[in-house]
C-alpha cells in the first residue's frame, strides 16, 4: 500500500470493529469503523 491508500473489509463478525481498530492503532494507520446494517460492518483504513 501507498501511504494515502484506503482498504476497504466488509464483515459479518462484530469482534472485527475491535480487533481492527488495536490492529490499526498499533500499527500507525488511520481506520473508520461502520455498521451499514444489522449484524454488518465496513473497516476502512487508511496508510
Amino acid at each position: 500500500m501507498k501511504t494515502g491508500d484506503i482498504v476497504v473489509l466488509h464483515s459479518d463478525q462484530s469482534c472485527i470493529g475491535v480487533m481492527a481498530e488495536e490492529w490499526a492503532k498499533q500499527n500507525n494507520y488511520e481506520i473508520k469503523v461502520i455498521e451499514v446494517d444489522n449484524g454488518e460492518w465496513e473497516v476502512y483504513i487508511q496508510k
